[in-house]
C-alpha cells in the first residue's frame, strides 16, 4: 500500500461529503491537544524552609551526576494518540459548556454589554426594512457594486463544510511540515465554527424567520420553518477574522479580516439571503465565541508549560511603522 501526501490528504478531504467532512473536524479537533511532562508538585507540597533546602541541594547536585542517577522511568514520554484524543474531546466539551452556561456567570460589567448588544440588535431589527431597501437601490451603483462583486468571490468560505475542508488541509499540512502557526490557527477556527453552528441550528428553527428572498417581509416568523436567523456565514467570517487576528497581533491584519468580514455580512443582505439583524447578532456572537476559545486554549497551553517561548520558523510579516509597510516573513516568534 503506498503511503499518502499531505497534499492528497487535503484534496480527499476536500471530496468529502459535508457528514464525512464534520466526522474529519471532529477528529483532527480530538487529536490537536500536546502536553508536556506535568510540573513536579514535589517542592510545592513542602514547607518553604523544606522546599527551599532541597532546591539548594538539587541546584549543587553536579549536572553529570544528576543525568547518571536518573532512571529511564524519569524521563517524560510522549502521550498515546488515544490520550491526547481523550484530552481534546475532553476540552471540546468543556469549551462547549463554558459559552453555552455563559449566561449564569454575568457580572454587572456583562450585564451591561450584553443589554447593549440587545439594544443595538433591537434597533437595527426595527430598520431592516429601511436597510434592505438601501442596499437593493444601490445594487447596480458604483463603487457599491464593485465591492460586492469582490465579496460575492470569498463568501462561499462562510459555509461551514466549506471552511472545513480549506482548514482542514491547512492543519493537515501545518502538521506535516511543523509549522505551529499553522497547526494551532486552523484547529480553533474549526472548534469554533462547531460551537458557534450549534448555538445557530438551535436558534434558526425556533426564531423562525423567513428570507428577504422569500417576499414575506421582516417580520414573518414561523416555528420550524424559517431560517434567515442568525447568518451562518456572517459568523463564520467574523470568527475567522478574530482567530487569526489575535493570533498574528498586526493592526493592518486585523482591520483587513474584519473589513473583509464586514462586506461579507453586507453582502448577505444584499444578495436577499438575509435581514441587517440577521447578521449583526452572530458577527458579535462569533466574535465573541473565537475570543473565547483562543483564550481557553492560551491558558491551557500556560498550564501545561507547552507555550513557552521558544517556538522557532517563520511567521508572515506585514506591519505599518513611521518607517512604512514591511511585507515578509520573520524568523522565530
Amino acid at each position: 500500500m503506498g503511503i499518502l501526501t499531505t497534499m492528497e490528504i487535503a484534496r480527499l478531504l476536500a471530496r468529502l461529503p459535508a457528514s464525512r467532512t464534520a466526522w474529519a473536524v471532529l477528529l483532527l479537533l480530538s487529536a490537536q491537544v500536546t502536553f508536556a511532562a506535568p510540573p513536579d508538585s514535589t517542592l510545592a507540597a513542602l514547607p518553604d524552609s523544606i522546599a527551599s533546602a532541597a532546591a539548594d541541594s538539587t541546584a549543587a547536585t553536579p549536572p553529570d551526576s544528576m543525568a547518571s542517577s536518573a532512571s529511564p522511568d524519569s524521563v517524560p514520554k510522549s502521550r498515546s494518540l488515544y490520550s491526547r484524543a481523550k484530552r481534546g474531546a475532553y476540552n471540546f466539551v468543556s469549551d462547549t459548556w463554558w459559552v453555552f452556561s455563559s449566561p449564569a456567570r454575568l457580572n454587572k460589567r456583562s450585564a451591561f454589554a450584553t443589554a447593549g448588544v440587545l439594544g443595538a440588535e433591537a434597533i437595527t431589527y426595527a430598520h431592516d426594512q429601511e436597510l434592505y431597501d438601501a442596499t437593493q437601490r444601490n445594487r447596480d451603483v458604483q463603487p457599491f457594486k464593485g465591492i460586492m462583486n469582490f465579496a460575492d468571490a470569498y463568501i462561499p468560505y462562510g459555509f461551514m463544510p466549506n471552511a472545513f475542508k480549506f482548514e482542514g488541509g491547512a492543519a493537515l499540512l501545518g502538521y506535516a511540515i511543523g509549522y505551529e502557526p499553522l497547526q494551532q490557527i486552523p484547529i480553533e477556527c474549526m472548534e469554533s465554527h462547531l460551537i458557534a453552528g450549534a448555538l445557530r441550528n438551535i436558534l434558526k428553527p425556533i426564531v423562525g424567520r423567513a428570507h428577504p428572498y422569500e417576499n414575506l417581509g421582516p417580520r414573518h416568523f414561523e416555528f420550524n420553518e424559517g431560517t434567515s436567523f442568525p447568518s451562518g456565514h456572517t459568523s463564520v467570517l467574523f470568527e475567522t477574522a478574530t482567530i487569526v487576528s489575535e493570533h498574528v497581533h498586526s493592526t493592518p491584519v486585523t482591520v483587513i479580516l474584519y473589513t473583509l468580514a464586514t462586506l461579507g455580512a453586507v453582502q448577505r443582505v444584499e444578495s436577499q439571503n438575509h435581514w441587517s439583524s440577521d447578521v449583526l447578532f452572530p458577527a458579535i456572537t462569533g466574535t465573541v465565541i473565537s475570543h473565547t476559545i483562543v483564550r481557553r486554549n492560551a491558558e491551557r497551553r500556560a498550564r501545561d508549560g507547552t507555550d513557552a517561548g521558544e517556538r522557532s520558523g517563520w511567521t508572515p510579516l506585514l506591519d505599518l511603522s513611521r518607517e512604512g509597510w514591511r511585507i515578509g516573513v520573520q524568523r522565530g516568534l
